[in-house]
C-alpha cells in the first residue's frame, strides 16, 4: 500500500538567494553614505538576485525584486553622495587656497619689544629664576 503525503516534491537544497539579495539590498540602501560598503553590498545583492532567478524560479519573486531595486538604488545614491562630497571638498580646498595664500608678513621690529611678547616674557622668567636654571631654559628654548 502506497501512502501519499501533502508535502511538495523535493526540489533540492534551498539556498535562500532571494533572502540574501534582500538583506544585502537593504544594507546597501541603509549605508549609502559609506561608498565602499554600499557599492560592494549592492553588487552582492544583484549577484544573489541573479542566482535566485536562475535556481529558485518563481519561488519568491518579491524578495528578489526588492533586493534588486534596493541594491541599484543603494549604488546610485552612493555614487551621487560621493560626487556631492567630492565636489564639496574640492571647492573647499580651492577656496582655502585662493583666500589664504601664504604671503610673508612685513618685518616689524616692534613685535619683539612690546609687553606680553615672547622676548619680554622670557626675560621676566629668566630674571626671576636662578642663573643655572635660566641657562638651561635658554638652551631648551
Amino acid at each position: 500500500m502506497q501512502q501519499y503525503s501533502n508535502r511538495p516534491p523535493f526540489m533540492g537544497p534551498e539556498y535562500h538567494y532571494d533572502l540574501r539579495a534582500l538583506i544585502f539590498g537593504i544594507v546597501s540602501f541603509l549605508f549609502c553614505q559609506l561608498p565602499v560598503l554600499s557599492v560592494v553590498t549592492g553588487i552582492v545583492a544583484l549577484v544573489y538576485a541573479a542566482r535566485a532567478k536562475k535556481r529558485q524560479w518563481n519561488y519568491s519573486r518579491g524578495m528578489r525584486r526588492c533586493g534588486i531595486i534596493l541594491g541599484i538604488v543603494g549604488i546610485v545614491v552612493c555614487i551621487l553622495f560621493s560626487i556631492y562630497w567630492g565636489i564639496t571638498i574640492l571647492r573647499t580646498v580651492i577656496m582655502l587656497y585662493e583666500e589664504n595664500q601664504m604671503v610673508p608678513a612685513p618685518p616689524n621690529p616692534q613685535f619683539f619689544e612690546g609687553p606680553g611678547t615672547p622676548a619680554v616674557i622670557y626675560g621676566t622668567i629668566a630674571q626671576s629664576l636662578s642663573d643655572g636654571f635660566a641657562r638651561d631654559l635658554h638652551h631648551f628654548l
